[in-house]
């Protein structure tokens, strides 16, 4: 069987900008005692760039606790999560956040060709979403309690064919 052929990093550049999740690759800096002092960033995508928004625009060639990224703040705990995972090889989960950009982060890393890959995924338009949709509950629920007539809202029962059948009593109030 034939070992299948490297495909060259500059080729996919492009493809991995196109994608909505931030990748990030970094490789570790070592000293004269072999010892990990730092992570520099060998490949970012453009929405790893946009989500952390550093004041250097491009992650690449910056370094985490150098150079703080995502932030000066976050840094030294960011480079801790790279270690751990660099050290172990335990593919690992991490939340950060970004004080530059105001994004809360999620990421899920990994051992990658000699450093660590992290995929990064920005959860502020989710949480927001999900706020609002707490907000549109909080006021329909106090619309419906604080009602002075009775209110009750139906779920509809449908069959196979998508005919109702029945209905069923979704919410309703104390009237």
């Amino acid at each position: 069987m034939n070992k299948p052929e490297t495909v060259n990093p500059s080729i996919l550049a492009p493809i991995l900008d196109l994608l909505s999740d931030a990748i990030i690759w970094v490789l570790p800096v070592i000293d004269n005692n072999d010892q990990v002092i730092d992570f520099e960033v060998r490949y970012s995508n453009k929405s790893a760039d946009k989500a952390i928004n550093h004041p250097n625009s491009s992650l690449i060639g910056l370094r985490i606790l150098q150079d703080g990224v995502p932030s000066i703040e976050s840094a030294p705990a960011n480079f801790d999560h790279f270690l751990k995972v660099y050290s172990t090889g335990d593919e690992s989960e991490y939340r950060l956040f970004a004080h530059y950009s105001g994004h809360q982060l999620e990421t899920k890393r990994r051992l990658y060709e000699g450093g660590v890959l992290s995929i990064i995924r920005d959860r502020k338009a989710q949480k927001e979403a999900e706020q609002k949709e707490r907000e549109k509950t909080e006021l329909l629920d106090g619309v419906i309690s604080h009602a002075p007539v009775g209110v009750q809202v139906y779920k509809s029962i449908r069959d196979s064919s998508g005919a109702i059948q029945d209905f069923k009593i979704k919410v309703h109030n104390q009237v």
